[in-house]
């Protein structure tokens, strides 16, 4: 049972009804969803008592909840991310049928770290905004309950991810720097950026479907938070140059106002430490960032002779293509 078809959850629902160990997906949303994986129900997290009723109908051994808001108001970024994530891990407890439920936390709970370290789970916490706050609360809540009841409640800190399945959606207004290369180079423009630039661990959502899937089907696991990432600080200047290898054309402006992108210090987030996470499942990210942006320029430009081309001839150049990456 997954918690969401958005994001992240379409492309988990790809993942998780290809294992041989799964027998049946149920997938539960707010809006519906055009996937073909497993069984569908359209589920408000925030309400308590259809949280419950759907869990019992169903009687799922996993849960994966993936229901959030990124933005918008506190009082409903509370009230999914904290309520919500409260009335999904009640209804678990309440079933008697779930082993281990998987809660989708968010690197943004370690925030603008000033240290140069790499963040591991122990890491002290910034929850200076509300969207951290909340899933920190999140996390908290599935702590309390793990230790009063038979499941395994674990908290996965998942960082900034990108994939195919990526588009605006009213919980998710705000597109992720790749997203908007993405869109420039589409749309065969010129892209204006301002600022000295930041770092962020990027991870393709192909990576990220096989960790989460390593938690939540694991034969054991040692602890109940863990990062997801790929482990890889990558600045914007080598994001930037990577789709330049693709034919972006990007221009440097000196005037805020005039920028289509602002590369700014605040946005800068530190590499996340992945060994936990290696330790109990055996994940190891299979796929850089060229390769990952290739795979998406092909997903999204399958009529396009002249991506399909560059594509190929930089995986031929850079020998990245080693057949290692999880198909969705």
């Amino acid at each position: 049972m997954t918690g969401s078809t958005g994001f992240l959850g379409s492309a988990l629902l790809r993942v998780l009804s290809g294992r041989d160990e799964v027998q049946a997906v149920l997938a539960c949303d707010c809006v519906p969803s055009g996937e073909e994986f497993g069984e569908q129900r359209l589920l408000d997290v925030r309400d308590r008592e259809a949280c419950e009723a759907v869990v019992r109908e169903w009687r799922p051994t996993h849960i994966l909840h993936a229901a959030a808001v990124t933005a918008g108001d506190d009082e409903t970024c509370f009230a999914v991310n904290a309520m919500g994530t409260s009335n999904m891990v009640r209804a678990a407890v309440e079933a008697g049928t779930v082993e281990r439920m998987v809660v989708l936390s968010s690197s943004g709970v370690y925030g603008a770290s000033q240290t140069s370290l790499p963040c591991d789970e122990e890491h002290p916490l910034d929850l200076s905004s509300a969207y951290a706050e909340s899933k920190r609360s999140a996390e908290l809540c599935a702590l309390l309950a793990e230790a009063r009841s038979g499941i395994a409640l674990v908290a996965a800190r998942v960082g900034p991810c990108y994939g195919s399945e990526e588009t605006p959606s009213l919980f998710r207004p705000r597109q992720s720097l790749i997203a908007e290369l993405r869109a420039a180079l589409l749309s065969a423009k010129p892209v204006r950026v301002y600022g000295p630039g930041y770092a962020r661990d990027w991870t393709h959502t192909n990576d990220l479907c096989a960790a989460m899937a390593g938690l939540l089907l694991a034969p054991r696991l040692q602890h109940r938070i863990y990062n997801v990432s790929s482990g890889i600080a990558v600045s914007s200047d080598e994001l930037l140059e990577t789709f330049e290898d693709f034919g972006l054309q990007v221009q440097r402006v000196s005037d805020a106002a005039q920028a289509d992108l602002l590369l700014l210090p605040e946005h800068e987030r530190k590499a996340m430490v992945i060994d936990r996470l290696h330790a109990d499942t055996g994940f190891t990210p299979s796929i850089g960032l060229h390769e990952g942006i290739a795979l998406l320029l092909q997903h999204d430009t399958p009529d396009a002779p002249r991506f399909r081309g560059r594509i190929q001839l930089q995986h031929n150049e850079r020998g990245e293509n080693d057949g290692k990456q999880h198909a969705l």
